[in-house]
C-alpha cells in the first residue's frame, strides 16, 4: 500500500495494533464479561410490529409465488419431516429455519435459496401471514376458552368450529352437511385451495367448503390434511394459523426495559422486531437552549451494558485486519463488544494516518472544498471500499476531521480527480446525482426500500435462472452468460415504452400508439383541402417553411396537406355529433390540417362484424358436397333436424327457424344513426359539403339528450332541406343508394378494425376515446416535430404529390387494426421445461421451409364448444390462406367435458399428416366439418361414431384444387384452397377407437393443466402473449397475420439475431433442432416480453462495468465470490451504482449494496460522482440502516436475534436528535425511550448504552380517486375504511384535488373502503367496478352499498386506484356545496353527532358506544358542547410546557356547565413518556383526547429539518388530520398559557372565513427591526393586510374543507418550497402569503400577547400568553416562562407532584 501523503510512524502503528489484538483476544476469552474502554457511548434502536409469525408460514408464501404445486409440495414435505422429530419435544425457530433451507436447497437453484433467506430475514411475507391470522382471531372471538394456537376447521353452512378431525369427518359424511343449502364461505385470491384427485369416501361426503386454520408445523395439521386431501367432495382451503409449536425461550424479545419476559410463554406473545428502516442522529443547533432542565436518566431503568448481546452487522471489515462480518456471524452474542472494538480501531487508524485526533469540530471553510474527492480517495485506498463507503457516509461527523487532512496535491490524487470528472462526462451522469441499476434496469432511489429491492432482485433472479435453464440444453460454445446479457438488452418493442395504466395496473403495448393505419381518402367526407381551397392560397407551397424559426406555440404553414385528421363518429350520440362544430372552429382559425368525417352506425358495424366472422369460418372453398354427405349421414343415424343458432360468443341454442343456421346475408339496419347518415349523404350528393355540415350543426343544436332522437332528426331536416326534399325523408333514407353507401362504409370500417367510436386517425396515428379537441391537439403535438424531421430528411419535399400517402408508406402503415394485436399486454408466460411443451404437436404451412419458427401459436380451446371449433377453423384458415413460412400452430384441449374423442381425432390426424404439405388443409377441412355438425346438431353429436363417419367421408373425396377468387379489395377476400390427403389406414390405427395416439392421455393431462391456467377459452397464446377469442374480441384469420408481423418486428427478430450471433442457429437445422430452437425463441420472447411490460425497459447505455483493478481511479468493483457459486449457476445479478459518498442517498444505498452482495453474491460496480466544490458540511448526522441479509439466531436458545440499529462511540458532548427514516408505507411511533429523543444528552446518562424502541403502528393505504365522467379528482369526496375483524379500527379521509390523493391507516387484513354513508358524496357518486354487500340498517332493512375490498398484505402497503361516477340526475351537482343551511349545520352538535363511527357501526354491526368519549351528563333538553383544542409538541421541554397549557385551558372551563374539552395531539412527535402520562392527566383534569397523525404524501415536497416538519403539520394537513365529523378546532401552541374560557373564541363569528388568526403586535418598539413583514417583499405582497402569528388560530373545518383550503395551501406550499430560502417561518408565512386566496379573519389583539412583540401595558388584557423566542435576548423557554408568567411555576409544580404520585416521573 502506498504511504504517499501520510505521516505515519510504522513502529508505533505496529505497537498499537498489537495492543488491539491483545484486547480482542481477551474479548474472545472472557466473552461478554470484557468491554473495550471507549470515550463515547452507544445507542441501540429497534422497531416492533405485530406478534411473531411462523417462519414456516412465511416460507410457504414464498413458494406459493411459484405456483400452487410448489406451495403444496412444500407444505406436505415440511409437515412430514417435522412430524418425524416432534416426538422428542418442541422445535426451535433455528431448527425450523434449517428445515426450510434444506428443502429449498433440494428443490431450487441457488438464487432461489438466496432469495428465500433474504425474504425470511426481511420477514417479507409476515404481513401476508398476519392477514391470515386475522381471520383466525375473528372466528375464535366466540371461543375464548380455546387456546388460540389450536387448529380448527370452518365449514360452510354451520357456525360451529371443528377442533378434531373425527368431528369434522362425522359432519362432512353426515346428512346435515349434504342437506345444507346455506351460502358459501367467502374465499379470496390469496387462499390456498387444494386440488383433490382421489376420493376415499365416494359419494358419501358433501361438497361443502372447508377452511382449515392451522399452522403447517403443528402435529394436528398432518391429521387434518391427510383426511381432507383425499376427499374429492369438499373444497379444501388452508389458511395460516397462529404459531404455537416452538421451543420456549425469550431471547427474541427485545429487552426494551432491560428485563426479560415474565415467563417463557411470553415469547410468542411478544411483538416481532422488524428491519427495513434507517435511524438518524442529527447534531442539533442549540441557538435557543430549549432543553428540559431535568437530568435525563435520573432513576431510569435504562438497562445494563452487557444484557444486550445483539447482532450488529452494519459495518464490515475495513483496514483493521479483521473480518468483522465473519466474527459477528460466529458470535452474534458478542455484537456489542465487537462493534465497540471495531470503532476504536477505526479511530486509531485515522489518528495514525493524520497524526492528530479525529475530530471535525474545528474544520475551516477552506478545508471543505475537496471533501468529496478526499472521501473517494479514502474509499479507493482501503481494503474494503464498499464498507469504507458505508462508514464514511454513516459516520461522517466523526470521520470528517481525518478526511479533510488527506493531501490533495499528489499526482495520483489529481489523476483521480480527472478520472472521476472525465468518466462522469463520458457516461453522462455528471449532473444526475446518485443512481442504481440492477441488470440494466434503473431503480428509483427516493422510494427504494429493502422490500421493493427484494421484489426486484428476486424477479431478476427468477428471470435469469429461467433463461439459464432454457439455454443450458443448447450446448452454447461460449456459455450462457454472454447470451443472457444480450437477450436482456434486446428491446421488446421498437416504440418508446408506455406507462402503466393506473386504473388497470397494466402496461399497454406502445406500438398501437405509434403504428399508422391506412384509410382510403375516397371513404371520407372532407371538410377542407389545403392544397385546393382558395382560403389557403396565400400560404407558400414550400415545405421548408416549417423549418424556419418560430416562437413557442407558433405553427409555420405550407400549402400542403401535411396534417390529415380523419374522425370516425356515431352521429346519434350528441357528444360525438359536436365534432364537426369543434373542427370547424379550428378551420376558421386557419389550422394547417386537412379534416374529414366518416359517419357510422354502431349497430350496423356490429352486424357486419358478425357477418365477417361467419364469412371467416363458413364461406370457405371447403367441399360443400362433403358437408352435405356428413349431414345426411347424421339424418340417417336418427339425429333430429334440430337446428341451432350461434351467438357471437359462440354459445349454442335452438333456432326458431332452420334457415337461421345457414349463411346469413346482409340486411339493412334501420336506426337513428342510419337515418342521419342517409340524409347527410343525400345533401352531399345534391348540394355541397357545407349543406351536410349545416345539417349536422342544426341537429346538434336541436338535440338535448345524450342520444339523438328521430324527432330531433326530422326537426333539423326541416330547417335545412329544400322544399322538394322536406317531406321525402323516408324515401331518401330507404333508397338503395343510401343503403348501399351505408353498407359500403360499414364494410370498409369493419375491414379496417375501427369499430369503436369516436376514433381519430391523425396522419394514420390512431387516437381513441378522446374529445375532438383533445384528439386534435394530441395529434398536432405529436406530428409537428415528426413532419419537420421528414422534411429535413427529404422524405417530404415540394414535389411530393400525395403527402398523406407518402407518410403512410414511409411508416409501413397497416391495413387493419386490432386492439388485441397492437395494444394488448396480457401474458401467459411459457416457462422453460414446462410440462406443456413436449405435449404439443405443431401444424406448419405448406410453405414452411424448415427454418426456425420465430412465432409459436398455442390455441387453447374447448373442443366440444362451437366457440372452440370456430377458433380452430379460424386459426387453420390462417395457416392455409396466409401460408406463413416461419410460424407454427399447436392445439391445447381444455374445458370440463370429460369426452376425449375430438382431441383424439385431431391428434391422430396431426400424427398421420405430419410433414405433408396438405396437413393444414386436411385439418382445416376436418375442423370445418366438426363445426358444421356442432352448429347443426350440437357438440354432443361429435361422438366416436360420428368422427369415424367423417373420416370415412373425407377418405372418399379426392383432393381438390380450386382457384382463388378475385380480390375485390376486401381483406377477407382470400379463400382457402383445400387439399385433403391422409393415410386412412394409419389414421384408424392412431385414432384407436377414440383413444388416440399412444401417450395421449398423459399429454391431455398437461393440456388441461395449461388450459386451466387461462382466464377463458378459447384463447391463443402467441409467444406468451394472451389473446382471448370470445365476444367482441373475436380474432379473425387475418388478425393472425397481423399478430405474426407484430411479433417479428417487435420481439423475435432481435432475439433470433442474438441466437444467430452466438452460433445457436445452424445454416440448415434438422427438424429436431428447428423444433428445439422454436421452443427456445417462444419461451425467451415470452419471458422477456412479460418482464418488459411488468417491470419496465432496460437502459441500453449504462455506466461501464468494472472489475477489481488498482488502476481504476473513478470507482471500484466488488466481484462475486466464485467459490460460493454453484456449477452452472453463474453470477446472476449485475449491479452498477453512481454515488456521491457524502449524500443521504449514499448513507442508505451503501447498506443496500453490501446486503445484496452478501445475500446474492452479486457483482457490484460503483462509479464516483462527488460534488466538485463543497461549501458546507454535506452530512451533519450519524446514520444506520437496519438490513441484515440473513436471519441471525441466539445459538444457545435457537431463537431469532432481533435486528437493531447500533451506534457505537457516539460523541457525548453533542446534543442529538433521533429520527426514523421509514418507508413511505410505514407509520412508526416511539414506544419506549428513557431520555428525550429530541435532545439526547449522552453525557448525562449513567448507563453505557441507550435503548430506544419504536412501533410500526400502521401500514398505509393510499390511492388516487378519479371522477370518470369529469376526468378529474372528486375534490372533497369523503371515504371510509374499516376492518372486518377489528371494527373499532376505522378510518375516514378526504380525496384531495392534488392527484386525487387519499390516505388511510391500515394493518395486515381485509379492509372495506366505501363512500362515507349519508355524506354529500354518497348522494352524488357511485363507486365503479366494485362488488356490493348488504348493510343491516337500524330499521331492519337491507341496502346495497358499493365497497372496495382492500387487502393489506405487504410491508409496502397498498395503493388503490378508485373510480367513481356520478349518479343519474347528479351530473351538475356540486360536491363541496352544502344543501343544508347554516342553522341545520349548527344543529349537528358536537363532532360525535352523526359521526362516521355511528354510521359505520351499523355498517359493520359495531357498538357505537365503543368509541364514544366519556362526557359529563347533560341536563334534560341540553346537549353537551365540546371545545376542540389542537396542539403539537416535540421533546420533553415542549411537552412540559404543553402540560401547563392543558392545565390552564381546563382550569378556565371547569366551572362552565354542560361543557367538555377535547384535545387533539399529533402523535408523530410525542414521546413515549407523554403518551403514557396523558390518560392519567385526562382523568385528573376531566378532559378527553385523541391522537391523530397523517403521513407526509410522497408527491409533496418534503422538509428535512424536524422543526420545519412540525411547522408543516400545523397547517398543511388540517383537512385530513381530523375525523370528517369535526366541525371546528382551535390551535393553541404548546408554550402558551390560557387566561380565559376558550369557548368565547370557539363560538366567535368568523365572518365567513375558514381561518382566524391574531395579527402580530406593533407596540414593542425594541424589536421593530425584526418586523420583516413591514418591509420589502412582504409589505408589497400583503398590500395592507396584517401579518398574523400562528401561535393561536381557529379553523372552521366545514368551511375549510368546503372551500378546498387544504388543497390550495398544499399547492401554494409546493410551489414556494422549490426555493429553499422561502417560507422561513413555514407555519406563519404560508397562511399569511395565501390571504389573497384564503382570507383570514383577524382576531382582537387581546387574544394573544407575546413579550417579544407586545409592550407591557397591553399584558393585563391578554387572554393568552405565548412564550415567543426573542431574537434580542435568546432566553430559553423555561426562564421566560417563570419570568413572564408568575403562576407558571405553580401549574408546573402541581403537574410534577401528580406525576410523582403515579410513579411516572422516571419515564
Amino acid at each position: 500500500r502506498s504511504a504517499e501523503g501520510r505521516k505515519i510512524k510504522q513502529p508505533m502503528m505496529l505497537l498499537r495494533f498489537g495492543a488491539h489484538m491483545m484486547k480482542f483476544t481477551l474479548i474472545l476469552v472472557l466473552l461478554a464479561a470484557f468491554t473495550v474502554p471507549l470515550d463515547g457511548k452507544n445507542i441501540k434502536v429497534a422497531v416492533k410490529a405485530w406478534k411473531e409469525t411462523s417462519l414456516l408460514a412465511e416460507a410457504s408464501e414464498f413458494f406459493s409465488n411459484e405456483g400452487k404445486v410448489s406451495f403444496w409440495s412444500f407444505v406436505e414435505a415440511t409437515s412430514k419431516s417435522l412430524s418425524n422429530i416432534q416426538g422428542s419435544g418442541l422445535v426451535s425457530q433455528q431448527e425450523l429455519y434449517k428445515h426450510v433451507l434444506t428443502y429449498s436447497q433440494q428443490t431450487q437453484p441457488q438464487h432461489g435459496t438466496n432469495s428465500l433467506k433474504y425474504a425470511l430475514s426481511l420477514r417479507y411475507y409476515s404481513p401476508h401471514v398476519e392477514m391470515h391470522y386475522q381471520f383466525s382471531r375473528k372466528f375464535l372471538e366466540a371461543w375464548p376458552q380455546v387456546d388460540e394456537s389450536q387448529c380448527f376447521a370452518v365449514v360452510s353452512g354451520t357456525n360451529d368450529l371443528f377442533f378434531e378431525v373425527d368431528r369434522l369427518k362425522t359432519f362432512l359424511e353426515g346428512p346435515e352437511c349434504r342437506q345444507n343449502t346455506q351460502e358459501e364461505l367467502e374465499l379470496f385470491d390469496f387462499d390456498h385451495v387444494y386440488t383433490t384427485t382421489t376420493s376415499a369416501a365416494g359419494d358419501t361426503i358433501c361438497g361443502a367448503t372447508v377452511i382449515l386454520h392451522c399452522n403447517i408445523g403443528d402435529s394436528t395439521f398432518r391429521k387434518f390434511h391427510t383426511y381432507l386431501s383425499k376427499q374429492s367432495g369438499p373444497v379444501y382451503v388452508l389458511r395460516h394459523h397462529i404459531a404455537g409449536h416452538f421451543q420456549p425461550g425469550h431471547s427474541n424479545v427485545y429487552p426494551s426495559l432491560g428485563e426479560p419476559p415474565k415467563s417463557p410463554e411470553d415469547e410468542w406473545q411478544a411483538k416481532m422486531t422488524v428491519q427495513g428502516y434507517g435511524v438518524e442522529l442529527q447534531i442539533k443547533n442549540m441557538e435557543y437552549k430549549n432543553i428540559d432542565e431535568k437530568k435525563e436518566g435520573e432513576g431510569m431503568g435504562v438497562g445494563g451494558d452487557e444484557d444486550d448481546a445483539q447482532d450488529e452487522t452494519e459495518e464490515a471489515s475495513l483496514d483493521t485486519g479483521f473480518d468483522f462480518n465473519v466474527l459477528l456471524k460466529r458470535k452474534p452474542e458478542l455484537a456489542e463488544q465487537l462493534n465497540e472494538f471495531k470503532e476504536q480501531m477505526m479511530q486509531e487508524l485515522d489518528s495514525l494516518r493524520t497524526g492528530e485526533d479525529d475530530t471535525g469540530d474545528d474544520i475551516k471553510v477552506w478545508q471543505l472544498q475537496h471533501l468529496g474527492f478526499q472521501s473517494c480517495w479514502k474509499i479507493l485506498n482501503s481494503n474494503s471500499p464498499l464498507d469504507t463507503l458505508r462508514d464514511i457516509s454513516q459516520n461522517f461527523p466523526k470521520r470528517v476531521g481525518a478526511i479533510s487532512k488527506i493531501a490533495t496535491s499528489s499526482k495520483k490524487f489529481i489523476a483521480m480527480q480527472r478520472a472521476i470528472s472525465s468518466s462522469g462526462a463520458e457516461m453522462g451522469f455528471r449532473q444526475t446525482g446518485t443512481q442504481l441499476y440492477i441488470n440494466g434496469r434503473s431503480q428509483e432511489i427516493g422510494t427504494l426500500t429493502p422490500f421493493s429491492l427484494f421484489s426486484t432482485v428476486h424477479t431478476e433472479g427468477l428471470l435469469l435462472s429461467r433463461l439459464n435453464q432454457l439455454l443450458r440444453p443448447l450446448a452454447l460454445p461460449s456459455g450462457s452468460q454472454a447470451v443472457i446479457e444480450e437477450l436482456l438488452k434486446t428491446p421488446m418493442s421498437t416504440a418508446s415504452q408506455s406507462k402503466i395504466d393506473p386504473w388497470t395496473g397494466r402496461r399497454s403495448s406502445a406500438t398501437g400508439a405509434d403504428t399508422r393505419f391506412h384509410f382510403k381518402p375516397s371513404q371520407v367526407t372532407w371538410m377542407n383541402d389545403i392544397e385546393k381551397d382558395s382560403m389557403y392560397r396565400s400560404w407558400t407551397p414550400a415545405v421548408s417553411e416549417l423549418l424556419r424559426p418560430s416562437f413557442y406555440g407558433q405553427v409555420r404553414n405550407a400549402r400542403k396537406n401535411l396534417f390529415t385528421a380523419i374522425y370516425i363518429i356515431d352521429p346519434s350520440r350528441r357528444d360525438q355529433l359536436v365534432t364537426p362544430q369543434v373542427l370547424m372552429k379550428f378551420l376558421n382559425q386557419m389550422a394547417p390540417t386537412r379534416v374529414g368525417l366518416v359517419l357510422v352506425c354502431p349497430k350496423t358495424l356490429n352486424y357486419v362484424q358478425r357477418l365477417r366472422v361467419s364469412d371467416d369460418v363458413e364461406v370457405l372453398t371447403a367441399d360443400k358436397a362433403l358437408e352435405k354427405q356428413v349431414l345426411e349421414s347424421l339424418q340417417l343415424q336418427g339425429m333430429g333436424a334440430t337446428q341451432v343458432k350461434v351467438t357471437p360468443e359462440g354459445e349454442v341454442s335452438e333456432a326458431e327457424d332452420p334457415a337461421e343456421a345457414q349463411t346469413e346475408q346482409y340486411q339493412h339496419q334501420s336506426t337513428v344513426a342510419t337515418r342521419i347518415i342517409g340524409l347527410f349523404q343525400h345533401l352531399l350528393a345534391t348540394q355541397k359539403v357545407d349543406a351536410g355540415l349545416t345539417f349536422l350543426s342544426r341537429l346538434y343544436n336541436v338535440a338535448k339528450g345524450e342520444n339523438v332522437t328521430e324527432a330531433d332528426v326530422d326537426l333539423a331536416w326541416q330547417r335545412v332541406a329544400s322544399s322538394a326534399d322536406a317531406d321525402r325523408i323516408d324515401e331518401i333514407i330507404n333508397s338503395e343508394k343510401a343503403k348501399s353507401a351505408i353498407e359500403r362504409t360499414a364494410g370498409y370500417v369493419v375491414d379496417r378494425g375501427l369499430t369503436t367510436q369516436p376514433i381519430c386517425l391523425f396522419n394514420g396515428l390512431l387516437i381513441k376515446n378522446k374529445t375532438p379537441r383533445d384528439s386534435f391537439f394530441a395529434g398536432m403535438q405529436k406530428e409537428q416535430p415528426y413532419i419537420r424531421e421528414l422534411i429535413r430528411e427529404s422524405v417530404l419535399n415540394d414535389n411530393t404529390k400525395d403527402v398523406y400517402r407518402r407518410i403512410l408508406d414511409h411508416n409501413k402503415a397497416r391495413a387493419r387494426y386490432n386492439a388485441q394485436v397492437f395494444n394488448n399486454a396480457d401474458y401467459h408466460v411459457l416457462q422453460p421445461g414446462a410440462r406443456i411443451l413436449p405435449a404439443l404437436r405443431f401444424v406448419l404451412s405448406d410453405r414452411a421451409d424448415g427454418s426456425v419458427a420465430d412465432v409459436t401459436h398455442i390455441l387453447a380451446i374447448n373442443p366440444y364448444s362451437v366457440a372452440g371449433l370456430t377458433a380452430l377453423v379460424q386459426s387453420l384458415h390462417h395457416v392455409v390462406a396466409n401460408q406463413p413460412r416461419r410460424s407454427r400452430l399447436a392445439f391445447v384441449y381444455g374445458g370440463r367435458t370429460p369426452a376425449t374423442a375430438v382431441p383424439a381425432a385431431l391428434e391422430a390426424l396431426l400424427q398421420v399428416t405430419a410433414g405433408a404439405s396438405e396437413q393444414a388443409s386436411t385439418l382445416l377441412q376436418f375442423a370445418v366439418l366438426l363445426r358444421v355438425v356442432a352448429v347443426q346438431h350440437g357438440p354432443a353429436a361429435l361422438d366416436v361414431d360420428m368422427l369415424q363417419d367423417i373420416f370415412a367421408k373425407m377418405n372418399t373425396v379426392q383432393s381438390k384444387s380450386k382457384s382463388d377468387e378475385s380480390d375485390d379489395g376486401n381483406v377477407y377476400g382470400k379463400r382457402a384452397n383445400l387439399k385433403v390427403a391422409f393415410d386412412a389406414a394409419a389414421l384408424q390405427v392412431q385414432f384407436d377407437g377414440g383413444r388416440g395416439p399412444v401417450g395421449l392421455s398423459e399429454r391431455l393431462e398437461a393440456h388441461r393443466e395449461y388450459a386451466g391456467g387461462l382466464p377463458i377459452l378459447p384463447s391463443v397464446v402467441t409467444n406468451g402473449r394472451l389473446v382471448q377469442l370470445v365476444g367482441d374480441k373475436a380474432f379473425l384469420s387475418e388478425d393472425y397475420a397481423l399478430l405474426e408481423v407484430y411479433e417479428r418486428q417487435q420481439r423475435t427478430e432481435g432475439l433470433l439475431d442474438v441466437f444467430k450471433r452466438h452460433g445457436l442457429v445452424p445454416e440448415s437445422p434438422s427438424a429436431t433442432e428447428a423444433h428445439q430452437l422454436g421452443d427456445a425463441v417462444a419461451v425467451a420472447a415470452s419471458l422477456l416480453a412479460e418482464d418488459w411490460f411488468k417491470n419496465g425497459e432496460r437502459l441500453p447505455y449504462l455506466p461501464d462495468r468494472m472489475e477489481p483493478d488498482p488502476t481504476n481511479l473513478h470507482g471500484f468493483a466488488v466481484p462475486a465470490k466464485k467459490e460460493v457459486t454453484e456449477p452452472g449457476e453463474g453470477t446472476i445479478l449485475d449491479i452498477r451504482a453512481v454515488i456521491d459518498p457524502l449524500t443521504t442517498e449514499a448513507q442508505k444505498l451503501s447498506t443496500f449494496l453490501a446486503s445484496l452482495h452478501e445475500a446474492f453474491n452479486t457483482h457490484i460496480t460503483v462509479h464516483f460522482n462527488p460534488v466538485p466544490q463543497v461549501s458546507n458540511l454535506p452530512l451533519k448526522s450519524f446514520y444506520r440502516y437496519v438490513l441484515a441479509p440473513e436471519l441471525q439466531f441466539d445459538t444457545d436458545r435457537g431463537t431469532i436475534a432481533p435486528p437493531a440499529a447500533y451506534f457505537t462511540n457516539v460523541p457525548e458532548a453533542k446534543i442529538l436528535t433521533m429520527g426514523i427514516d421509514e418507508p413511505e408505507s410505514w407509520s412508526i411511533m416511539s414506544q419506549y425511550a428513557p431520555v428525550d429523543l429530541d435532545n439526547i444528552k449522552l453525557q448525562d446518562m449513567e448507563s453505557k448504552t441507550l435503548y430506544a424502541e419504536y412501533e410500526l403502528e400502521h401500514i398505509m393505504v393510499t390511492g388516487s380517486c378519479m371522477d370518470e365522467s369529469a376526468g378529474s379528482p372528486p375534490r372533497g369526496l369523503e371515504l371510509v375504511m374499516a376492518n372486518d375483524v377489528d371494527t373499532t379500527d376505522g378510518q375516514d379521509t378526504l380525496v384531495m384535488s392534488n392527484y386525487g390523493y387519499f390516505q388511510l391507516k391500515g394493518n395486515p387484513g381485509i379492509w372495506r373502503l366505501i363512500l362515507k354513508p349519508k355524506s354529500r358524496g354518497e348522494e352524488i357518486y357511485d363507486v365503479l367496478g366494485q362488488f356490493t354487500i348488504e348493510t343491516d340498517q337500524a330499521e331492519g332493512t337491507y341496502k346495497r352499498t358499493a365497497v372496495t375490498d382492500v387487502r393489506v398484505r405487504s410491508f409496502e402497503g397498498e395503493y388503490i386506484y378508485l373510480k367513481v361516477a356520478r349518479k343519474k340526475g347528479m351530473e351538475d351537482a356540486e360536491l363541496l356545496s352544502d344543501p343544508k343551511s347554516d342553522s341545520q349545520e349548527a344543529d349537528s352538535g358536537s363532532e360525535e353527532s352523526g359521526s362516521i363511527w355511528s354510521t359505520i357501526g351499523s355498517y359493520l354491526g359495531k357498538d357505537k358506544e365503543a368509541v364514544a368519549d366519556v362526557k359529563p351528563a347533560a341536563k334534560d333538553g341540553e346537549r353537551p358542547v365540546t371545545l376542540n383544542i389542537f396542539s403539537l409538541a416535540s421533546g420533553h421541554l415542549y411537552e412540559r410546557l404543553m402540560k401547563v397549557m392543558i392545565h390552564t385551558v381546563t382550569n378556565y372551563t371547569k366551572t362552565r356547565p354542560n361543557s367538555h374539552v377535547k384535545f387533539w395531539f399529533v402523535k408523530n412527535f410525542l414521546s413515549p413518556q407523554f403518551k403514557r402520562f396523558l390518560p392519567h392527566m385526562a382523568k385528573e383534569w376531566n378532559f378527553s383526547f385523541q391522537l391523530v397523525t397523517y403521513k407526509w404524501p410522497h408527491w409533496l415536497r418534503r422538509q428535512t429539518e424536524k422543526q420545519r416538519i412540525i411547522w408543516a403539520y400545523k397547517i398543511l394537513f388540517l383537512d385530513v388530520l381530523f375525523p370528517l365529523s369535526l366541525d371546528k378546532v382551535i390551535f393553541v401552541d404548546a408554550d402558551q398559557i390560557v387566561k380565559t374560557d376558550l369557548h368565547e373564541l370557539y363560538n366567535k363569528d368568523l365572518k365567513g372565513r375558514a381561518l382566524a388568526y391574531t395579527p402580530f403586535c406593533d407596540s414593542r418598539k425594541e424589536t421593530e427591526g425584526f418586523r420583516f413583514w413591514k418591509q420589502g417583499y412582504w409589505r408589497d405582497h400583503l398590500a395592507g393586510r396584517p401579518y398574523h402569528i400562528s401561535a393561536l388560530y381557529v379553523v372552521d373545518m366545514k368551511r375549510f374543507r368546503r372551500t378546498a383550503a387544504g388543497d390550495n395551501l398544499r399547492m401554494i406550499y409546493d410551489n414556494l418550497s422549490q426555493d429553499p430560502n422561502s417560507l422561513a417561518n413555514l407555519d406563519q408565512d404560508l397562511p399569511n402569503y395565501s390571504q389573497y386566496m384564503l382570507p383570514i379573519h383577524s382576531l382582537e389583539q387581546e387574544w394573544l400577547w407575546c413579550e417579544t412583540w407586545c409592550d407591557d401595558a397591553s399584558k393585563p388584557q391578554a387572554k393568552t400568553i405565548d412564550l415567543c423566542n426573542n431574537p434580542l435576548t435568546k432566553i430559553g423557554k423555561l426562564e421566560n416562562a417563570r419570568r413572564i408568567i408568575p403562576e407558571w411555576d405553580t401549574y408546573d409544580s402541581e403537574i410534577r407532584k401528580f406525576e410523582e404520585t403515579l410513579g411516572l416521573s422516571k419515564y
